[in-house]
């Protein structure tokens, strides 16, 4: 199993923020990815991957629609090329 970061510039990139915006835990906020609360937002924490299965994870400290803790888990396939690093654990 490898942990990786993916590329800011990739396609992917987009897709997983696309993911983030349109769970239902956002819904109703001006700006779903971002969720600003607090001085808080979503991170994105990372993806783990093992061959071409990924799952990226983000985390909200303190959200808007709930004032609590949330992780979110995006389950997808991905390619060398939306790798910016990567580390074998």
């Amino acid at each position: 199993m490898d942990f990786i970061l993916i590329k800011m510039t990739s396609p992917k990139w987009d897709e997983m923020w696309d993911w983030v915006a349109s769970h239902p835990i956002n819904q109703g906020l001006e700006e779903p990815s971002v969720a600003l609360n607090e001085g808080y937002s979503w991170e994105y924490m990372g993806t783990y991957l093992q061959g071409n299965k990924a799952v990226s994870e983000f985390l909200h400290r303190c959200h808007k629609n709930t004032n609590t803790i949330h992780r979110l888990s995006y389950g997808h396939t991905i390619n060398e090329d939306d790798i910016e690093k990567k580390y074998r654990i």
